[in-house]
């Protein structure tokens, strides 16, 4: 009965690695075809509307955290922030420009928070 069921968990295994190597067909791309709808201007505007937005925050907080190294002020919520800024900009990169801003304006609520007195 063991021979069997080891043949079988090396045929499941098998099959599984071979479904997981299977290649996928890419996705359509859009704009290649002539039905393909093309974004809206309000929707290129708004883009860069967050992407201004982006860069604005981005430089500020920057700014607040390089300040915060000069002064050496290295608590929690100084690294807590600069891995925000990390995964903002991660976002940022892929395109993700609400989220991305939305990240930001926690770092800065964050960073703009009264430490307290000792």
């Amino acid at each position: 009965m063991r021979p069997i069921k080891a043949v079988r968990t090396v045929g499941l295994v098998v099959a599984l690695l071979a479904m997981s190597c299977a290649h996928e067909r890419p996705a359509a791309t859009p704009g290649l075809r002539g039905n393909d709808s093309l974004p809206a201007f309000s929707d290129s505007l708004e883009i860069e509307a967050y992407n201004d937005l982006y860069i604005h925050r981005h430089a500020r907080v920057i700014e607040e955290l390089e300040k915060r190294d000069e002064e050496g002020r290295m608590d929690a919520r100084t690294v807590e922030a600069r891995s925000i800024v990390a995964a903002s900009e991660e976002l940022y990169l892929i395109g993700k420009f609400r989220v991305a801003v939305r990240l930001l304006e926690e770092a800065e609520l964050l960073l703009g928070q009264d430490h307290p007195k000792r």
